[in-house]
């Protein structure tokens, strides 16, 4: 079980790597979701992104998302993995967040807007 204390996930969804590795994102309001030395967002948000070792024994890559407003969208189909297994998931946010250089849409344009964001690793 994933879980922090607190309020634990209220939504997820999951998909497996080329190398059987299972990878899951969850929303919560959890403040202690495991996070791993990497991380590019240890600070507690309302999603949170999980990568288990093939056996599930392990957590390999545990960052928070950094979405703290709206609803991070945590639904059956929004999390998936490229050829290179890097995780690629959809996020409904209310505010700014990091945007790729050369981006069509460089920050919110509305009271609502959806972000497509990729963890490297």
């Amino acid at each position: 079980m994933i879980s922090g204390i607190g309020e634990g996930p209220v939504g997820r969804t999951h998909s497996l790597g080329s190398d059987h590795c299972p990878v899951v994102m969850l929303n919560t309001y959890s403040t202690d979701m495991p996070t791993t030395p990497d991380a590019f967002c240890k600070t507690p948000s309302l999603s949170w992104v999980g990568k288990l070792s093939a056996d599930g024994s392990k957590l390999l890559l545990g960052p928070y998302t950094g979405v703290t407003s709206g609803t991070p969208f945590a639904r059956t189909h929004n999390v998936a993995l490229d050829q290179h297994d890097n995780i690629i998931f959809i996020a409904f946010q209310t505010h700014s967040c990091p945007v790729t250089t050369g981006a069509f849409q460089p920050r919110c344009a509305g009271q609502d807007d959806y972000a497509i964001e990729k963890i490297s690793h």
